[in-house]
């Protein structure tokens, strides 16, 4: 009798591609697990950067609210860009490699700007 639609909750630690596999719950498009894989990334990055006071103060400035802002609207952009043969990970992996300064900093020599997501 009417009610409110059904609800099923996602465990958190869930893979994205493996959220809603047969079990009746919704699949994640791989623009979706693109953004939660880069969503997480960035919480993890900041909670680790603040556990060590070295890399808080060398990385502060990558972690003001507009500076995050701006890679969230980058990574909605760089979701619709994902190339077919691409997963979402491997893309996620380059994205964030380019966009976070503590990950750019550690690749040697330093990741270009990845070519799907470059403005033409």
């Amino acid at each position: 009798m009417g009610g409110a639609p059904e609800r099923r909750a996602i465990a958190l630690g869930s893979h994205p591609a493996a959220i809603g596999k047969g079990n009746g719950e919704i699949e994640m498009t791989k623009q979706e697990q693109f953004l939660y894989i880069v969503q997480t990334t960035i919480l993890a990055n900041a909670a680790y950067l603040t556990s060590n006071k070295d890399l808080a103060q060398k990385y502060v400035d990558g972690y003001f609210a507009s500076r995050v802002q701006i890679i969230a609207d980058e990574a909605i952009r760089a979701s619709e860009l994902i190339p077919q043969q691409m997963s979402a990970n491997e893309a996620a992996g380059e994205f964030l490699g380019y966009m976070l300064p503590n990950l750019k900093d550690q690749e040697t020599p330093s990741p270009d700007l990845p070519s799907w997501f470059a403005r033409h």
